[in-house]
C-alpha cells in the first residue's frame, strides 16, 4: 500500500511546487562600447508598422439583435494621413433570439472606410535598455519551492523609433440591419417608433428590415514602432547566448460623432401568425439620425510577449449607431434620466484574429 501512496504523493507535490526566479545582483550594466558585447541592428523603421491587413472573427451585439461575423480589415498610414477600412459578413445568422422571424431578416453586413488627416505626426527616438544576457548561478529546492538565482546584464545607448499621430477624420459606414420588436423587452411608455396603416395595433413581435448609411466625424490617435536588434554578450569567456529583441506594433483609437442623412427600410413589417409570416404596411417610422462610438484596433495584446506581424490582432467599438430603435424595457435602479440612459440602444462590436 505504501508503494502506491508514495508515487501519488510525489506527483501531487510536483504539481503544487512553485518556481521562483531571483535576480542575484539586480541588473548589471554593460557598456555598449564593451568589446565583449556584439550589437547587430537589423532594422528600426516605423514604416514597417504603418500598413496592416487583418482577419478577425467576432460578435456585434445590441439590445435586440446581434451576429457572429468574419471581417477583413486594413490600414495604411503614410505621412500626415491614416486610412482605415473593413468589410464584415456573417459567419452565422442572428443569435440574440431564437424566433423564426430572424429567418426573414437581412443578413449581417458592415462596411467602413475612413480617412484621417494628422495635425500632429511625429517620429521620435526613445531610450532603450535591453537585457543582453542572463547568467544562471544555481538553483535549490525545499520540496515545494524551487529557487533559481541569476545575474542579468543590460546595456544602454540604444534608441528605438516611435511614431505618434493625432488627427481629425471622416468615416463612411453602411450596415445591413434589422429592427426586432419584442413587446416583452420594449419600454411601452416611450414614443411609438412605428405606426401601421389604418391604425392597426402592433403585433407582440415583428421584424423590420432596413439599411443604414451614416458618416462619422471624429478625433483619432495612432502609434507605431518596428525594430529588431540582436545582442550577443560574452562574460569571462562564456557566451550567454543570442538575444533577439524584436517588435512590430500599432494601435489606433478614436471617438466619433455619427450622423445619418437618412435610412432605407422595407415598406412593411413581418410578423408570425400561427406559423405563417404576415406583412403589415407601415404608415410612419421614426428614426434616430445620430449616434457616437469609441473605436480601437491594435496588435498589442499582452505586455509579456513581443508584438509581431504576423501575429494576434483585435479591434472593437462601442457606442450607439443611428438606426431604428425602441427603448429597451429595463430594471435599472435610480433616477429616471439614468434609466433612460441605460436603456438606450447601445451596441458593442469586438473581433480577434491575425494581422499581417
Amino acid at each position: 500500500m505504501k508503494r502506491k501512496i508514495l508515487p501519488v504523493a510525489a506527483f501531487i507535490l510536483g504539481i503544487t511546487s512553485v518556481t521562483i526566479a531571483q535576480n542575484n545582483d539586480k541588473r548589471n550594466y554593460v557598456s555598449p562600447l564593451d568589446t565583449n558585447l556584439q550589437i547587430t541592428k537589423k532594422y528600426d523603421n516605423v514604416n514597417r508598422a504603418a500598413w496592416n491587413i487583418g482577419a478577425v472573427a467576432g460578435v456585434d451585439v445590441s439590445s435586440f439583435n446581434g451576429a457572429v461575423y468574419g471581417e477583413i480589415s486594413g490600414s495604411y498610414c503614410p505621412n500626415r494621413f491614416v486610412f482605415l477600412g473593413s468589410v464584415a459578413v456573417p459567419i452565422t445568422g442572428e443569435f440574440i433570439s431564437s424566433s423564426d422571424l430572424f429567418k426573414q431578416a437581412n443578413p449581417y453586413r458592415n462596411i467602413m472606410a475612413a480617412g484621417i488627416f494628422n495635425y500632429k505626426d511625429v517620429t521620435e527616438n526613445f531610450p532603450h535598455e535591453p537585457t543582453v544576457g542572463i547568467k544562471v548561478l544555481g538553483s535549490s529546492s525545499d520540496g515545494t519551492t524551487r529557487t533559481t538565482t541569476f545575474n542579468e546584464f543590460y546595456t544602454d545607448g540604444q534608441t528605438i523609433e516611435k511614431r505618434n499621430t493625432k488627427g481629425l477624420g471622416v468615416s463612411f459606414n453602411t450596415i445591413s440591419s434589422n429592427l426586432f420588436y419584442d413587446s416583452a423587452k420594449t419600454n411601452p411608455d416611450r414614443t411609438q417608433t412605428i405606426t401601421l396603416e389604418n391604425n392597426q395595433n402592433l403585433p407582440n413581435s415583428f421584424i423590420l428590415k432596413y439599411s443604414n448609411t451614416f458618416f462619422g466625424f471624429g478625433w483619432h490617435q495612432s502609434s507605431f514602432e518596428s525594430y529588431k536588434y540582436i545582442y550577443e554578450y560574452t562574460l569571462n569567456g562564456e557566451k550567454l547566448g543570442k538575444r533577439v529583441i524584436k517588435q512590430t506594433s500599432f494601435k489606433h483609437t478614436g471617438i466619433e460623432l455619427l450622423l445619418a442623412p437618412g435610412m432605407k427600410h422595407d415598406p412593411t413589417i413581418i410578423y408570425d401568425n400561427g406559423g405563417n409570416f404576415i406583412t403589415a404596411n407601415i404608415q410612419d417610422v421614426k428614426t434616430r439620425l445620430w449616434g457616437f462610438r469609441l473605436v480601437a484596433s491594435t496588435n498589442q495584446l499582452s505586455k509579456k510577449r513581443p508584438f509581431k506581424k504576423p501575429g494576434l490582432y483585435q479591434n472593437g467599438e462601442v457606442g450607439m449607431r443611428p438606426g431604428i430603435y425602441y427603448h429597451k424595457q429595463g430594471q435599472a435602479e435610480g433616477a429616471q434620466w439614468l434609466k433612460d440612459f441605460l436603456n438606450q440602444p447601445f451596441y458593442m462590436k469586438y473581433g480577434i484574429g491575425i494581422t499581417f
